[in-house]
């Protein structure tokens, strides 16, 4: 997409040649037919032999740079520069692709300069699939004679029923179209190249008005070419079994931005056509028409500049006629070459082809192909990206440009730049007025930034004073160069004037005062700055003995004026309400902290009058204290926190210092907290705070009430319990209560006698508050036994009376049972359960064992997580 915002007329020209994809580097060397070539690297097409034999679809590809051929191909075979075999075949067995029209195509890999992408389009030949597949050649493999990447030859192809046109078309976005056709239906699909790669998800335009059979015709064979500009796409349709309908040319609107292919308009419906070609300016439609009536083959010419169909048609222009199937190409020296209309063994040449009829001038054996013949088949042109550019202008303005120089800095960033000095960083310097360009390039974006550099000239003003009383007015006036805006500065704290030429200022006061003229050209800011003095006959000031006190004391003012007239008189006015309109000196006292502006207002006899204000900053200490008249529980030492204030704050260095009265009980009665330690009962201080060396003072009492607590009574002793059992604590004298640990073990954690249910050995501490708010605490230990070995019988009789007829332990309630399992005399397992309600009946497998001697094992899970194992005997008595 091109974004010109402003561009010199030589650069314009020269960008020109962007859109001539025909005379790149890579389309110098041309190889087709049967071991036919051309090279144009001289400027003149060179015949010369190559190792390919193909009767139609091929492609070949040169050096970006250099113009030297890299590698060619029909589509199935790719040979490399000196004829050798690259890589073949690149397409699966059974496809064929040596007759296809425009079946071979070579596109660069985008942001590659070594990789491209080759295409093989499967001809019609009777197949029903004409496939379409690519790979990838990177010229840094073979040694650097080119070879396939591995893994991208595939046998899938990116699509199929396709007719047997292939072209590349440059988008508008850094990108290229792959454009191909369906086989029986009017469908182009264009596939999208970008720097991701290639997307096989094709933008599918509806457009065409042939017929649809899926036999020979109806966009089966001939070419599909696209307009230089890439606004326009022809393309033919050829039958060579005489059939006169669904052939023809077609020609279409193309849009590079979107791939989309619209508004068909029919050029020929009546004659089979095989090639065509437009002219380098996009004017002319260039096609070989089979004559059916006459069975020769034309070539003609169409205006298709005009501005409609029928006029195009109207314009059509026979320019020579002849035999075969005509292929043609714009060569990289601007003209249209074609093989097929005088034989296979020579080129012929259209030498003007943007002129209209005769002018257009055909040389028929233009370039005779030696050794090796053509066909009817050239190669595919190779397409690149069209650079997305901007265009940038910008002035820069120095004052000095010929003595210190001056850096340009391009004003696009990219990977590269080439400056019109001939730099290729970034930024250059300069020592000369004039115009320069830099071009900087990103990938496929370059920004073309031109930069006029001047040196504007220097700013004046003449001035003219009118002292007054209380200052000055001043008369300015400046004539910069048209275009210029203004700013004046004039020293004495005013709002800056940026609009006027011509001006009155008035100066509030006398002195000197810096104005500053700035012409702001083209965002240069030359200035001038010029000291002028304004006088008058007061000049007000006076005297203070200190400008920092402490409230409450007095401050002298005295009148330091000076007038070339007498002083008749002063009025003061101290900033807080108080004023005195006479004496001088005068004294005033500040009963409060702030800060205060003090002004002297002095006239003399001509009725001058002027006033001069100074700042007084009036200290007034604070201190504040956490306890004021407190009644507490004292069960550690009290902090007595004093902090002093200062309003307002003053720049002046110092600290707060404190003393502490009666010291009795107190830690440290000189800092500003204090420990206190003391009995219970009411205790008084006094806290005064001094800031140094201001030497103001502020005081505060604290008055304290200490309590003792009430003792907390009848609390539960400490005892042992069974696991499961509850046991009630208790405690007294307090008017609030809390337990803990709070871990779910008591019924209610702040009452005074919970029960408790722990199940494991717990400490509890009971916290009980009177109604001074004053603790006590106490503590109280529960032992819980969880073990069971008291609970296994020695014996059993299981003879069925109901009466200790099973063997199993009865005292487990709360613990989790293992296993439990019984032996006989001989270590045989008779029993084993791990359900606590199971026991013994003594039986095994049924039967009633002996009498006799058994021996247990019994493994419980304990809830402090530790399994108990108990083993013993019982005996089994009948």
């Amino acid at each position: 997409m091109k974004k010109i915002l402003l561009l010199p007329v030589f650069i314009l020209l020269g960008f020109a040649q962007s859109f001539a994809q025909y005379a790149l580097n890579q389309n110098k060397v041309w190889v087709f037919g049967n071991s036919a070539g051309v090279n144009f690297n001289s400027g003149s097409p060179v015949p010369f032999s190559s190792s390919i034999s193909t009767s139609e679809g091929s492609a070949s590809v040169c050096d970006a740079t250099t113009g030297a051929l890299l590698f060619y191909t029909d589509g199935r075979t790719i040979w490399n520069a000196t004829g050798g075999i690259m890589a073949g075949p690149i397409v699966p067995a059974g496809v064929f692709v040596s007759s296809a029209t425009q079946g071979a195509l070579i596109v660069p890999k985008i942001g590659s300069s070594t990789q491209y992408y080759v295409f093989s389009l499967e001809d019609w030949g009777g197949a029903v699939s004409s496939r379409l597949y690519c790979c990838t050649v990177d010229m840094t493999l073979g040694a650097g004679t080119g070879g396939v990447v591995p893994g991208t030859i595939s046998a899938t192809p990116i699509n199929s029923n396709l007719s047997e046109k292939m072209i590349a078309v440059a988008g508008n976005s850094c990108n290229i179209w792959v454009m191909v056709h369906k086989r029986g239906a009017n469908e182009f699909l264009a596939y999208e190249i970008t720097g991701a790669g290639l997307s096989t998800t094709p933008v599918v335009s509806t457009t065409g008005t042939f017929g649809l059979p899926t036999t020979i015709g109806s966009y089966g064979i001939g070419v599909m070419k696209a307009s230089p500009d890439r606004t326009r796409i022809a393309a033919v349709s050829y039958d060579f079994v005489g059939n006169v309908t669904n052939v023809g040319t077609e020609l279409y609107d193309f849009n590079a931005t979107t791939g989309i292919v619209s508004n068909c308009r029919v050029l020929d419906n009546a004659n089979s056509v095989y090639g065509a070609e437009f002219s380098p300016d996009n004017t002319k439609l260039y096609t070989d028409d089979y004559i059916t009536s006459g069975g020769t083959t034309r070539i003609s010419q169409y205006n298709v500049s005009l501005p409609t169909t029928a006029a195009m048609i109207a314009s059509r222009y026979t320019v020579a006629t002849g035999g075969g199937y005509p292929q043609m190409r714009i060569g990289p020296d601007g003209k249209i070459y074609m093989i097929g209309i005088t034989g296979t063994n020579f080129l012929d040449a259209i030498n003007n082809p943007n002129a209209a009829g005769a002018a257009c001038g055909f040389v028929p054996h233009a370039v005779a192909l030696a050794p090796g013949s053509g066909v009817f088949g050239l190669p595919s042109m190779v397409v690149t990206v069209v650079p997305d550019t901007t265009f940038l202008v910008h002035d820069t303005f120095t004052c000095d440009v010929s003595t210190t120089g001056i850096t340009l800095t391009a004003h696009a960033s990219g990977t590269s730049y080439i400056w019109s000095t001939g730099a290729t960083t970034a930024s250059t310097t300069v020592t000369a007025t004039g115009t320069y360009w830099v071009t900087s390039q990103t990938g496929c974006s370059i920004t073309i930034d031109t930069i006029h550099v001047t040196v504007p000239p220097a700013p004046t003003f003449t001035y003219t004073v009118h002292p007054a009383c209380q200052g000055g007015t001043v008369d300015f006036s400046s004539t910069p160069p048209a275009g210029t805006t203004f700013s004046w500065q004039f020293g004495d704290g005013t709002p800056t004037n940026t609009t006027d030429a011509v001006l009155t200022h008035t100066f509030m006061s006398h002195g000197t005062f810096n104005v500053k003229l700035t012409w702001i050209t083209y965002g240069c800011t030359p200035s001038i700055t010029i000291p002028i003095t304004i006088t008058h006959s007061l000049t007000p000031s006076f005297n203070m003995d200190e400008d920092t006190i402490c409230a409450g004391t007095a401050i002298t003012f005295t009148d330091a004026s000076t007038s070339t007239h007498t002083i008749t008189g002063n009025t003061w006015r101290f900033g807080d309400g108080g004023t005195d309109a006479g004496p001088t000196p005068a004294a005033h006292t500040y009963a409060d902290g702030g800060i205060f502006q003090a002004t002297m207002l002095v006239t003399n006899n001509l009725g001058c009058t002027d006033s001069l204000t100074k700042v007084v900053h009036v200290v007034k200490i604070k201190v504040d204290n956490a306890f004021h008249d407190t009644t507490l529980c004292l069960s550690m030492p009290l902090s007595l926190m004093a902090t002093g204030s200062m309003t307002p704050w003053v720049p002046v260095p110092g600290n707060f210092e404190y003393t502490w009265g009666p010291t009795t009980y107190l830690d440290n009665p000189t800092s500003g907290n204090p420990a206190f330690e003391g009995p219970t009962g009411a205790h008084s201080y006094t806290v005064t705070a001094f800031y140094q060396p201001l030497g103001c003072t502020a005081s505060d009492v604290v008055n304290l009430n200490v309590l003792a607590p009430a003792p907390l009574q009848n609390v539960t002793t400490s005892t042992n319990i069974k696991y499961g059992e509850s046991v009630q604590l208790y405690a007294s004298n307090a008017i609030l209560y809390r337990w803990t640990p709070n871990d779910g073990s008591l019924t209610d954690p702040n009452i005074n006698n919970p029960v408790a249910t722990p199940s494991v050995t717990t400490t509890y501490m009971v916290y009980g508050f009177d109604g001074n708010g004053c603790r006590d605490t106490a503590s109280l230990t529960i032992i819980v036994d969880s073990t069971v070995s008291e609970c296994l019988p020695s014996a059993f009789t299981p003879n069925g009376d109901g009466l200790n007829d099973i063997f199993r332990p009865i005292c487990i309630s709360f613990q989790k049972l293992v296993d439990f399992s019984v032996f006989n005399r001989w270590g045989e397992l008779v029993f084993h359960s791990s359900n606590m309600k199971n026991g013994w009946d003594g039986t095994f497998n049924g039967a009633p064992q002996d009498m006799g001697v058994y021996y247990y094992t019994i493994i419980v899970a304990r809830p402090n997580s530790i399994d108990a194992i108990y083993k013993g005997d019982v005996t089994l008595i009948r």
